[in-house]
């Protein structure tokens, strides 16, 4: 399920990439080097620019998912679901509260 969603973030990050190179391309090269400290701080900086644009949204979900802050990861997914409410983006709000139900469960 995880590859999915890589696969799926990657594919729309490209697209994307086509018509935002700049910005996106030091996401892109801190999340290839693992550096998602870095590639935290540069999303933030395009939410904040792009606010209302689902995307940069979406791919804070993914960052925050890889660094295993799954509250984090549901909200931005979730506010990315709110501007962009598409069954893509369903599934990965779907997967990460789904995630975040089993890890509450075997804590109690």
């Amino acid at each position: 399920m995880l590859v999915a969603v890589c696969v799926i973030a990657f594919v729309i990050h490209r697209s994307y990439q086509a018509s935002q190179a700049s910005p996106w391309t030091d996401v892109s090269t801190a999340m290839r080097h693992y550096d998602y400290p870095k590639a935290l701080k540069l999303t933030e900086e395009l939410v904040a620019a792009h606010p209302d644009d689902y995307y940069p949204h979406s791919y804070l979900g993914y960052i925050y998912l890889q660094m295993g802050d799954l509250a984090h990861a549901e909200a931005e997914y979730s506010h990315s679901y709110d501007l962009w409410p598409s069954e893509d983006m369903k599934k990965k709000l779907e997967a990460v509260r789904k995630r975040e139900e089993s890890g509450n469960s075997k804590t109690k």
